[in-house]
């Protein structure tokens, strides 16, 4: 179902903006440290909001998962690879 970020407060429903501006009022008064546990306790009132939050707090936050699995299906370092690659000439 498609968000239209551009609702009427009238019908009820907040704007992006509007969610926004209260986004910025709530998270300066949060205590906590924990986004994921953050954003569990006020997804409901922000749901323009909370799909992005979600997309951005699942992202990895490195590189590691990807070596780990380049790693883990034999390929062994970067180095290792060109050495083999180069003796197949």
């Amino acid at each position: 179902m498609e968000r239209n970020s551009a609702t009427s407060s009238a019908t009820g429903t907040n704007s992006i903006e509007d969610e926004l501006a209260s986004y910025a009022s709530v998270v300066k008064s949060y205590s906590g440290n924990n986004a994921l546990e953050f954003w569990i306790t006020v997804e409901s009132s922000f749901p323009l909001l909370a799909p992005l939050a979600e997309d951005l707090i699942s992202a990895p936050d490195s590189q590691a998962y990807v070596e780990r699995v380049f790693s883990e299906k034999g390929g062994g370092s970067p180095r290792i690879i060109w050495k083999q690659g180069h003796s197949l000439k």
